[in-house]
């Protein structure tokens, strides 16, 4: 599970939450351009993905974090 959150009060909040739940893995990132990064390369079951980041729109970091096929699909 991805979790692409500025905020680190929600980021530490699903992180207890999470942690409660065995076989579940959480990879975390606070800009959207390091979560794009970490889909890539984790390729994660699950991406909670908060939509007004600091450093990109949130559609970007989903057009992102999509494999390359699937972009085009997308209009913006």
């Amino acid at each position: 599970m991805l979790y692409i959150e500025d905020n680190l009060s929600n980021l530490r909040l699903v992180e207890r939450i999470i942690a409660r739940r065995p076989g579940v893995t959480l990879v975390s990132a606070m800009q959207g351009s390091r979560g794009v990064e970490l889909a890539r390369a984790h390729r994660p079951d699950l991406i909670i993905l908060d939509l007004h980041l600091p450093d990109m729109p949130g559609a970007d970091v989903l057009v992102g974090c999509l494999p390359t096929r699937r972009r085009r699909r997308f209009p913006w």
